[in-house]
């Protein structure tokens, strides 16, 4: 049986419709629990964007926070061409190995007013699976992450 990360009152506050909701229960998949489970295994709390009012979900409340502070610097003229959760392929020797989703990417500008690619992850703690994502990238498409921790308080 298949199970969906979401219960069904986060469906609901999230506006899908009460019909489809009985119908994929009716399927066979079932919901998961209720308030108090939208953590994930890693601890992070899944969130929706309220300050730009796009609805855009994030997968955790720091990638929201570095989102707005992008969009910020965007508006100022910072950066340009901001964009969230790009897929890239991860092919060796023409097979595909997997894909990485950075979380944004943008371009900045540097000192002598040329524009610079920037892939950009907000982390909190590095798995394994992101390491090896991180070097892949590096490998197949020549490209470093830049990864934005959350500052530690003391």
């Amino acid at each position: 049986m298949t199970r969906l990360r979401l219960s069904k009152e986060q469906l609901q506050r999230m506006g899908v419709d009460p019909a489809l909701i009985a119908e994929v229960a009716r399927e066979g998949v079932r919901l998961g629990g209720g308030e108090g489970t939208e953590r994930n295994k890693w601890g992070n709390n899944p969130c929706r964007d309220e300050r730009f009012g796009t609805g855009t979900w994030f997968q955790s409340e720091w990638e929201r926070e570095v989102w707005y502070e992008r969009v910020l610097q965007e508006r100022a003229g910072e950066i340009r061409n901001l964009r969230l959760q790009v897929p890239f392929r991860l092919d060796v020797n023409g097979v595909r190995i997997c894909k990485y989703v950075a979380d944004f990417t943008y371009e900045e500008r540097e000192r002598g007013g040329k524009w610079t690619g920037v892939v950009e992850d907000a982390k909190g703690k590095p798995t394994a699976e992101y390491r090896m994502k991180r070097r892949l990238m590096l490998a197949c498409h020549g490209i470093k992450i830049r990864e934005t921790y959350r500052e530690k308080e003391s």
